[in-house]
């Protein structure tokens, strides 16, 4: 009998917690988005019938007129969807005390997660400080030079393209990209460019292999246990490979007193003094001592996060440049006159004359940001301004840049190609909360301006050179992989590529 009593009771138990599990946001007052059991609202991503922020965008349209944020369910976590502007803009500035994270898994047994992206609280804060000087405008001018040759190299192997086979621009792209942030973040020659399977390459498509599983897995389980039980955030081949190569590198520059331009050089000095020299003097700025573990994570990081943020968005950009021939003249015409100004040179003074291509570069990133959600897990608890709602510490919140992006009530005719989005007039007229692939405050993406820049010199350089034209088999309307970190395209965009005069 008491056996029958159990097997009844567990199911009605259950049936209880579940319903109250998902009533969460309602017993709070938030209106909250459909949810099935066992996946929550998240049901279309994680069966993998839409992308997250797809997932996220077909609740937007239903909620962001009405309320300033809802609520979401993954499996049975509670998640904060903010649709405000002014609210996203104080979470991310004023009130950013309060979301410090990004939620990201990290521990110390595993040295390559404790970077600057997935690190919490202070430890975040202090590293943060001490890489900020390396991302001045003046640091990213001294490694311009190594960009540029690069860039050439990658007008070579799409020279070898001109009517001929179609330019498979995610590799072409893909391959520039590693080589750039080999020699910057690792100061080593990677020849991807030359070398399509080149360690550096096969070991960066790694870092990106989809993993939403193992994610979702980090989320539940708390970390210390997940390391306990042999959890490793990224393959052991891939953390072992880099790290050699860092070992390799860091023991070799200072074995020899090796100087070069790039990001080494000014993580060793930070390691080794705790400050950086500007041509050759010690600043008076004293950012403090890094440890080897933080060089190392740090070179990896900025590997991770360059090579494959700037690499898709280039590929996206040019795409809409051969869907849009007439934006592509405009800015090819805006490079070659900047080009004869400084000489028929492409000079880093020149790259920040380019307001047309900053344009269309920001205008890409309002299309395809790279991250295409932002997630802060609140590190204080938060009443919510104008509201009874209070945000507990350890909760949740996500900001849906691609949903805010595609607002047609922010931007006009939202899926359409138009850097006249960016132009003075246009950013005037909206809060600055309205874009931010890179994020926005306190932990705006430290590397923005190196993307920039990278980005800024491959463009210029192939504009410059060549025309590009969809090729028959590329789509006029891409679809988004379901199974990425990145927003990625499921086709592949060939471009067809000639010479211009």
């Amino acid at each position: 009998m008491l056996l029958i009593l159990f097997a009844l009771a567990v199911p009605v138990l259950l049936y209880i917690y579940v319903k109250w599990k998902y009533t969460y946001w309602e017993r709070r007052g938030v209106a909250q988005a459909e949810v099935k059991f066992p996946f929550g609202s998240f049901t279309n991503a994680i069966l993998r019938k839409m992308t997250v922020e797809q997932n996220i965008q077909q609740f937007y349209g239903k909620f962001k007129d009405r309320y300033r944020y809802f609520g979401m369910y993954l499996f049975f976590q509670p998640i904060w969807i903010v649709t405000d502007l002014n609210l996203i803009k104080r979470i991310l500035q004023s009130d950013f005390q309060h979301f410090t994270d990004h939620n990201f898994y990290h521990h110390n047994n595993e040295i390559l997660t404790n970077n600057i992206f997935n690190l919490e609280g202070e430890r975040w804060r202090t590293l943060r400080t001490k890489l900020t000087p390396t991302f001045t405008s003046g640091k990213m001018k001294m490694m311009f030079g190594i960009v540029h040759d690069l860039s050439k190299q990658l007008k070579t192997l799409v020279e070898s393209h001109v009517n001929n086979k179609p330019l498979l621009v995610t590799d072409a792209v893909a391959r520039y990209s590693t080589d750039v942030i080999a020699s910057c973040a690792f100061g080593i020659e990677a020849n991807c460019l030359e070398n399509p399977d080149a360690a550096f390459r096969k070991y960066g498509r790694k870092i990106f292999e989809p993993r939403p599983y193992k994610f979702l897995f980090e989320q539940f389980v708390n970390w210390d246990v997940l390391a306990a039980l042999g959890h490793q955030f990224h393959p052991s081949d891939t953390t072992k490979f880099f790290l050699e190569v860092v070992k390799e590198t860091v023991e070799y520059r200072e074995k020899n007193n090796i100087r070069k331009n790039d990001f080494v050089h000014l993580l060793l000095q930070l390691k080794n003094t705790g400050k950086l020299t500007e041509d050759g003097d010690l600043t008076n700025n004293s950012q403090g001592i890094l440890t080897y573990r933080d060089v190392a994570a740090s070179m990896f990081i900025f590997y991770g996060a360059g090579f494959e943020t700037t690499s898709t968005t280039t590929s996206f950009l040019l795409y809409e440049l051969a869907c849009h021939q007439d934006i592509q003249d405009r800015l090819r015409d805006e490079i070659r006159e900047v080009l004869e100004k400084h000489g028929g040179k492409l000079t880093y003074e020149g790259l920040q004359e380019m307001h047309y291509g900053q344009k269309c570069i920001d205008e890409t990133l309002r299309l395809y940001p790279p991250l295409a959600v932002h997630m802060r897990k609140c590190s204080k608890r938060y009443q919510v301004p104008d509201s009874d709602l209070v945000i507990n510490k350890g909760d949740v919140a996500i900001l849906p840049a691609f949903s805010i992006h595609r607002d047609p009530n922010v931007f006009p005719n939202p899926d359409e190609f138009n850097p006249e989005n960016f132009s003075d007039e246009a950013r005037a007229g909206r809060i600055c909360s309205a874009w931010m692939p890179f994020g926005d405050g306190p932990r705006q993406c430290i590397g923005m301006r190196f993307g920039y820049m990278q980005m800024k010199t491959s463009v210029a350089t192939l504009l410059s050179n060549f025309r590009f034209t969809l090729h028959k088999s590329t789509p006029t309307k891409l679809t988004f992989a379901c199974n990425t970190i990145t927003m990625t395209a499921v086709e592949d965009i060939l471009l067809d590529v000639s010479k211009v005069d």
